[in-house]
């Protein structure tokens, strides 16, 4: 009886050391499993395989994001808005509308010899008005010199930029001189070589 009695005596000592272990040592033993079991998931294949898969979905939702960025300003919208622009309007480049006045032709002879005229001076101008409001440009002029055959003698080119409301005189001076004679039926005939022009859209 004292032998069973002593049994249970130690039984009862060794759970209540048991119970008091686990009672102070219990949070730090649980702490350190929890502790250990993110590292049992890192190390798990699977476990690794949906973070991966996560970062996909994000990385995936960026390019996609850039993606649609991209299309606003790149091939997708401006392919349709280029396409829209070029539907919806016909731009063009147009020459800026003038006019031409006061147009003169003076023929002097200032040397004069036994057979005539020996020399001769030819004036030719005129007056370039841009009715243009917006633009404005270099207007280039091509003056030939033409005898009574209808031949070109000479020519000469004048350059000049023209405004708006600011007409400008373009003027060309020949001179002939020949001691058996000049030819005095001549005339300076002109071209637009070049008139300036601006984009216009429909």
């Amino acid at each position: 009886m004292v032998k069973v009695l002593h049994i249970v005596s130690v039984i009862v000592v060794i759970l209540i050391v048991v119970v008091g272990v686990v009672f102070l040592f219990g949070d730090e033993v649980l702490q350190m499993r929890d502790s250990e079991k993110p590292l049992e998931s890192d190390s798990n294949p699977e476990s690794v395989e949906e973070v991966s898969g996560i970062d996909g979905e994000d990385s995936e939702e960026v390019i996609a994001d850039v993606d649609e960025v991209g299309g606003v300003g790149g091939s997708s919208a401006d392919g349709e808005d280029s396409e829209d622009v070029a539907k919806g309007t016909n731009c063009k480049m147009q020459q800026i509308q003038y006019s031409l006045k006061n147009f003169k032709n003076s023929v002097e002879c200032t040397n004069v010899g036994a057979d005539g005229c020996i020399k001769l001076v030819v004036n030719c101008s005129v007056e370039v008005y841009n009715l243009d409001r917006d633009a404005e440009g270099i207007f280039e002029i091509r003056y030939s010199l033409v005898d009574s055959n209808d031949e070109e003698l000479d020519f000469e080119l004048v350059q000049k930029n023209v405004r708006f409301d600011v007409p400008e005189i373009f003027s060309a001076e020949f001179i002939r001189s020949d001691m058996s004679g000049v030819d005095e039926d001549l005339t300076c005939p002109f071209t637009m070589e070049t008139i300036p022009t601006k984009e216009v859209c429909s």
